[in-house]
């Protein structure tokens, strides 16, 4: 839409944008999102075995692409370098790669190493708004982003069906699956959660593996964790 309005479109899209960036107010359109349900393996009379995807405004996705590039440096400075997951030249295979050195050494040095992978059920739907905003402010987000942020708890839903869409309901918790702003708000989340385990633990003794000088006692993409220890009962402390 804007690409076919030409100059004259991009201008007032860039007026909007900067309005609702002083306002910290969203439009309201922008926050509504329709729920689609894609089917998974399994009993497809069982709830759980689908995956729910938020469609959202097309407009609203270029700010949100803005907010998710100003937020780069805060994951950066901030998320540790052991979650790979949602970051630039970042992937699965480092982690694999990562796992693959550490069994490797371990085989070289005749160690031992005890590893538990852990898949958090409806991780992005689990998601406090509340403890998120704080997170924001924690990590010394600009204050902008996090009004806009906000804003994001005044979102509404409504699920389509084969019938129609059901009545329209508010969102209290978790991040939208297929808004382009969700993994990097995802990241931050699970950073303060990681720092409160490590806060908790830190008189017990992890047993941590050591890679090139750094202790490591887990790898991380996204939701999917392993943590690894060289004994089982660091292992059960980091549990």
């Amino acid at each position: 839409m804007i690409k076919v309005s030409g100059d004259p479109g991009v201008e007032l899209y860039h007026k909007l944008c900067l309005k609702i960036w002083e306002t910290a107010q969203w439009p309201e359109e922008w926050h509504k999102s329709v729920f689609v349900t894609l089917p998974k393996k399994g009993d497809l009379q069982q709830c759980s075995n689908y995956r729910t995807i938020a469609l959202i405004s097309h407009a609203s996705k270029i700010l949100l692409k803005i907010i998710m590039k100003r937020l780069e440096n805060t994951i950066s400075r901030e998320v540790n370098e052991t979650q790979a997951g949602f970051r630039p030249n970042r992937g699965t295979r480092d982690q694999i790669m990562n796992l693959g050195n550490m069994i490797e050494k371990t085989r070289e040095t005749n160690t031992e190493m005890y590893m538990c992978f852990i898949d958090y059920t409806k991780a992005f739907d689990c998601v406090s708004h509340n403890k998120l905003l704080n997170d924001l402010k924690t990590f010394k987000v600009h204050y902008k982003i996090v009004n806009l942020i906000q804003d994001y708890k005044k979102q509404m839903a409504t699920v389509r069906l084969e019938e129609g869409t059901s009545d329209w309901f508010p969102i209290k918790r978790g991040v939208r699956q297929g808004c382009i702003l969700s993994p990097s708000l995802f990241s931050i989340y699970t950073e303060r959660i990681m720092r409160e385990v490590e806060h908790d633990g830190q008189h017990l003794d992890f047993q941590a593996i050591k890679m090139n000088g750094e202790e490591i006692k887990e790898l991380i993409y996204a939701d999917d964790t392993a943590f690894i220890s060289k004994t089982p009962d660091g292992l059960n402390h980091i549990l």
